[in-house]
């Protein structure tokens, strides 16, 4: 029985390595045509946009991205936002020579991932990702780092799996989430995988933005210091667009929820 655990575990060890390597070879191949193949007028670009305008409003003096790729949205806030402080860190090479081509200072745009970022608790205003959580096994685990560094905010831009599809589509996925069968239909789906390559994503898991809203409500004691306010996205059926503050976190929570549903139909 030992044996065999041991031999399970060292399969499953085997398998996420392999994917993980499929997602940074993806990337690095990518790489040089990444802000081609990308607009400022599409769902991200519409959640930065809404990013830059927080800044006003909540006076953010360090900003840290996680998945930060050729530093895009760094340039665009760096140049609206001068007296800040920005970071990036990222962790595909080929994906930060490029940000590095651009003028972008290898201070600036650093090696790492958001399963253990380098740097201390509470020690930037906001941090924020970009379409970067579809692209990880345990989300969870980085949304975790991404609160504990939080001094401030977090800022998540992602999918909503359940918004995907037709109609009829998305109400079937929504049932099977309430009947708590969607891990086990995403499981035969992927063939066994739990994840999906294609040729315009490379790498990339069935999730959804609200997943994650009961994970944060059961932080909030924890993590007085990180504020949250609640943004939904109304520009996609298929993406959800986030900022949460902590504090406000309790009363927001059924509208948490209301308003997920309402993204996801």
């Amino acid at each position: 029985m030992l044996n065999h655990s041991i031999g399970s575990s060292q399969r499953l060890a085997k398998t996420r390595i392999n994917e993980l390597q499929l997602a940074r070879e993806y990337f690095a191949q990518a790489a040089v045509g990444y802000d081609r193949s990308h607009s400022d007028f599409d769902e991200h670009g519409v959640a930065l946009a809404w990013l830059e305008s927080a800044f006003r409003f909540y006076c953010f003096e360090s900003y840290l991205e996680v998945g930060a790729g050729t530093g895009r949205h760094l340039l665009k806030l760096q140049s609206d936002y001068p007296q800040c402080r920005f970071i990036g860190v990222e962790p595909v090479e080929a994906m930060r020579q490029q940000g590095y081509a651009k003028g972008i200072s290898r201070d600036v745009l650093i090696a790492g991932d958001g399963y253990q970022l380098p740097f201390a608790g509470e020690s930037i205003d906001i941090v924020a990702e970009f379409a970067v959580l579809h692209h990880v096994r345990e989300p969870e685990r980085v949304i975790t780092e991404m609160l504990r560094v939080a001094r401030k905010a977090i800022f998540i831009s992602d999918c909503n799996n359940f918004g995907h599809g037709s109609l009829l589509t998305r109400r079937i996925k929504r049932l099977l989430r309430r009947l708590s069968s969607w891990p086990f239909f995403d499981w035969v789906q992927s063939g066994g995988k739990r994840y999906y390559i294609s040729k315009g994503d490379g790498v990339a898991y069935s999730y959804s933005v609200f997943n994650n809203l009961s994970q944060l409500s059961t932080l909030v004691h924890k993590y007085t210091n990180v504020f949250l306010c609640y943004a939904a996205s109304w520009y996609s059926s298929s993406h959800g667009l986030s900022i949460f503050d902590i504090r406000w976190l309790r009363s927001f929570r059924v509208n948490f929820h209301s308003k997920g549903s309402a993204i996801s139909s």
